[in-house]
């Protein structure tokens, strides 16, 4: 056969792989539906936008990536965010907060090495002191600063932004989200509610009928203000 009878056919070929590919339903990932989870509006930053945008661009703020591997599987920013949200004791052992400056390092008991990626679990236990350290440093003009001081506060801008997004829709140690739905009136639940209101880094719930449209709730205030039913 010559090869311009071949082309057309092949293009046509090719064309029909990538049409039955994207007809294919994706497998869910460890129970989780990536692919609509991704797609669900949320408000942040004053825009409306995909909760995949909010994943990709905050791993990529932490990690400087938006992938990383982890126990042999690459997991992608929507995994990523879906543990960090629901799963905090797995968000908590993957690797994600890139350190390099061994004087960073040194405060979290840790040397230079080959790896340069740290879990938030190994982090916590120095969160105070490195906090102390950045408080210290950020009224210092950045271009003054030494190199452990911009490293230092960038580090704690970062804890920052992942404890924000792990206070979005349940605080950590608590009864978990359906628990808080089960149990608003409970005596114990204020503090925790007046966190999600207040700490959470994007709105996922839709603005209330008769709100006006950018009036997207934390969790926080849908629990405490009973819209939190069918959204």
């Amino acid at each position: 056969m010559k090869l311009a009878k071949v082309i057309p056919w092949a293009a046509g070929l090719a064309a029909l792989g990538v049409a039955l590919a994207g007809a294919i339903p994706s497998r869910p990932v460890r129970g989780f539906d990536l692919d609509a989870f991704g797609r669900l509006p949320v408000l942040e930053g004053g825009r409306l936008k995909p909760i995949d945008s909010v994943a990709r661009n905050t791993l990529l703020m932490i990690r400087s990536q938006q992938s990383f591997r982890h126990e042999g599987r690459t997991v992608g920013a929507d995994e990523w965010l879906l543990d960090v949200l629901f799963r905090p004791d797995v968000a908590n052992a993957e690797p994600i907060f890139v350190i390099n400056d061994p004087d960073v390092l040194a405060l979290l008991g840790e040397r230079i090495s080959a790896n340069r990626y740290y879990p938030y679990r190994v982090i916590a236990p120095h969160a105070a002191e490195i906090q102390r350290q950045a408080v210290a440093a950020e009224p210092i003009d950045p271009k003054k600063r030494t190199r452990f001081q911009g490293a230092v506060v960038n580090l704690f801008e970062r804890i920052d932004l992942y404890e924000r997004l792990q206070n979005t829709v349940q605080v950590p140690g608590g009864p978990g989200l359906a628990g808080e739905l089960a149990g608003r009136g409970a005596a114990d639940a204020g503090e925790r509610l007046a966190t999600l209101a207040s700490a959470g880094f994007f709105r996922p719930i839709p603005p209330p009928p008769g709100t006006p449209p950018d009036r997207w709730l934390t969790v926080g205030e849908g629990l405490r203000g009973g819209a939190a039913g069918p959204a």
